[in-house]
């Protein structure tokens, strides 16, 4: 899946870094303003933009019930499309 909101944040700051199966770190925001299912994607620390919205609301449940969830860089792409510059895959951790 994309990343939303890419060109609003630091992706562009260290798009020559990021390369496909980097780890990115997933963190809930249920305070979000915009999204109270908002899920930001970190890439060392640096805000790379959200889980798009249309898809965050099973991810948040499982999240905000302790479920732990992982992501990488699936593609990059160097278009103009914001939607079309990272895909991210997702893998959640079921209970053990």
């Amino acid at each position: 899946m994309p990343v939303a909101g890419y060109q609003y944040h630091h992706g562009e700051s260290v798009w020559s870094l990021l390369a496909e199966g980097q780890a990115l770190d997933l963190t809930r925001e249920p305070g979000n303003p915009h999204d109270a299912g908002a899920i930001r994607v970190d890439w060392h620390g640096l805000k790379l933009g959200y889980v798009p919205r249309a898809r965050n609301t099973a991810l948040a449940n499982l999240m905000d019930q302790g479920v732990m969830a992982r992501a990488r860089i699936a593609g990059i792409a160097n278009t103009a499309d914001p939607w079309e510059r990272i895909s991210m895959e997702i893998e959640i951790e079921v209970g053990v």
